[in-house]
């Protein structure tokens, strides 16, 4: 019995290596198309193709049919083509507006979560002095933290999208 189940199970496998071997793979280029059909003409990209130096200006086209990609470095300069199967790494240039707003949003909420339990701190030293009893901090703590994350992700955005940042979009 045992020897009969363990046939079945490698004959089971075999037969399932067989059918996932056989399955289509998706084109090695089809996360490079992608990334090119978001694109709009104009759109400043860098790529490398296998040559030497990577390729970066401004999208002037690309094609469907004959899978080129058309790109000028500067205007009035010349155009390189590259074929849309050579492309090894495709960047686009954006701004960098997200990670300001996440570096703006923790810096001044910390700052303003001290900023509460600083202004705690001296209300409870006050209060003590005057014979009155202390209050929690929690609130002074959780209010100028969250006035804190509001604002600094506001200047923190501001200040990001100043900055150009690369997005590698392929592969």
């Amino acid at each position: 019995m045992y020897r009969l189940t363990l046939q079945a199970a490698v004959v089971a496998m075999v037969f399932a290596s067989t059918a996932v071997a056989q399955t289509p793979g998706p084109a090695p280029d089809s996360a490079t198309l992608a990334a090119l059909a978001r694109l709009t003409p104009g759109a400043a990209v860098r790529l490398s193709a296998g040559m030497p130096k990577r390729v970066q200006g401004t999208l002037r086209s690309w094609t469907w049919s004959d899978s080129t990609v058309l790109i000028a470095a500067a205007p009035g300069t010349t155009v390189t083509s590259v074929a849309v199967g050579a492309i090894d790494t495709l960047w686009v240039r954006g701004r960098a507006t997200g990670t300001g707003a996440v570096v703006g949003a923790v810096t001044v909420g910390l700052l303003g979560a001290a900023a509460g339990a600083a202004s705690c701190g001296l209300a409870n030293s006050v209060n003590s002095l005057s014979g009155q009893s202390q209050q929690s901090c929690a609130g002074p703590v959780a209010g100028g933290g969250l006035l804190g994350v509001g604002v600094g992700l506001g200047l923190g955005a501001l200040v990001g999208s100043a900055f150009p940042k690369w997005r590698r979009v392929a592969p």
